[in-house]
Order: C-alpha cells, then structure tokens, then sequence
C-alpha cells in the first residue's frame, strides 16, 4: 500500500488481485473490494476483475441475472448437449462451405464426343446426354417470327433444319463444366475446327445469349446488319416467347 499526495492509500494493481475475497453469484467473476477513487455500486457490490486480471470499476447489471448473447435468451448455449455439439456443428458448417467455394472454383470440364440428335437449334442429344449449346439461343419448335413482308413463318423449325446441316452425320465434340436448371450440359461444340454455336448466330438462325454470355455478340451484330434469318424481320426474343409459352 501507497500513500499519494494527499495522504490517501493507493492500492497497487497486485494489492487489488491480493485481496480478491470471493466469486460474486451473479456471473461468476472474481470480486474484489473497491478501489480508491472508484464508488461502489448500490448494494455494496465490490468491484470486478477484468479479463487479463486487472482490478476495475464494473458496468451496473441487473442483480442475478447474466447477460444473454445478442438474439438468443439466456442460458441458450449452457446446456451440456448444446455446449458438446457445437464446435461439432462448426467445423461441419466450416467443411460444406469450403468445399462449395472449391467445387465452383476447381470445377471439372466435361467432353462429349460422337454423333449427336438434333433436338432444336440450340441442343444437342448425344444418347441420353442433352447438350444445350452455350451463349446461343435459338427460336423454340413451335416459334413463328415474322417476315420483312410482314408474314409469319415457322422460325422455330427453320432454326432446327439449320442445325441439322450443321451436325447431321457429323463428329461433334462438346465440351463444357456446367449444367441448366433441365440437367443439360452448357457447353460450347466443334465440328472439326467450327463453333457450331457460332455458325448458328451468324446464319441468323440464333441469337447470342447476352444475359450470359457476350461470346457471339460480334457475330450477331454482323448477322442483324446482314439481314440474315430472323434479323430479315421481327421476331419474339426466345427467352420471352418462352415466358409466355412454359413448359407443361
């Protein structure tokens, strides 16, 4: 113990953790008895050591109650079943999450080689595979368009007879690392060195996928410039002509 300036005691820091009289009931932290300069709370509440085992003034608390975890009541996490499966559930949470950051990160290219059916102008069957060509979409079976003249024609089923010359006893490679809402692969095909999906865009039979993919943007601004297939007259955006005619 000290004497100051003015005669009064001053307690040291080891004094005050020297003196630490009992385990206060309200939330288990050592007490201690005030210190100089520091007036004791209502009830004679002594003071409280902090974290590191430093003597200090305590916040005012409710008496006997602890102070709940921010959105959960009190005692949410005390219970024994709760306590031993947590760091379990933790770790679990911590592994799904990594591992769905690795998979969309390092995910595996697929490659389809063969002869493929054609299903429409965009997708491709190669036995039970479907292939949905990517950054292209093509006018749906059933989709009419419209002539420079005004007329309508089945632009859809002239977008499929496209394809079909395209790929029609052809080899085609297919490559691509993701799948649509239908299970079918995205992916861009060869025959030999041309970009089917390319062709088809600059045939007009397609447009480019813009909500996706700007891959044949170009080309389908040399298409529409060029009056080609669709671009000759107006047409119904497929995704649109979609919308308003959903699958059963």
């Amino acid at each position: 113990m000290k004497r100051g300036s003015g005669g009064a005691e001053e307690m040291t820091q080891a004094e005050a953790l020297a003196r630490a009289v009992q385990l206060w009931p309200d939330d288990g932290a050592l007490a201690v008895e005030p210190l100089p300069g520091c007036p004791v709370e209502s009830g004679g509440r002594p003071h409280l050591l902090d974290a590191k085992g430093h003597a200090t003034c305590p916040r005012r608390a409710r008496p006997g109650r602890r102070r709940a975890v921010s959105g959960f009541p009190p005692g949410a996490f005390t219970s024994p079943t709760v306590r031993r499966l947590w760091p379990c559930a933790a770790v679990a949470a911590t592994a799904l999450l990594a591992a769905t950051v690795w998979a969309k990160q390092h995910r595996e290219p697929v490659e389809i080689a063969g002869h493929p059916r054609v299903v429409d102008g965009d997708t491709l069957a190669f036995g039970r595979e479907h292939v949905r060509l990517s950054g292209i979409d093509a006018p749906e079976s059933g989709q009419t368009c419209a002539s420079a003249a005004g007329e309508p024609y089945p632009c859809g089923s002239l977008a499929t007879r496209a394809m079909l010359k395209l790929v029609d006893g052809e080899r085609v490679i297919c490559r691509g690392d993701s799948r649509d809402r239908y299970g079918r692969l995205l992916a861009t095909c060869w025959r030999g060195d041309l970009d089917v999906g390319r062709e088809m865009v600059r045939d007009g039979q397609a447009i480019a996928y813009r909500h996706f993919s700007m891959t044949y943007a170009a080309d389908e601004d040399e298409a529409r410039a060029a009056h080609r297939g669709i671009w000759q007259g107006t047409f119904e955006e497929p995704y649109r002509w979609r919308q308003a005619h959903p699958r059963d």
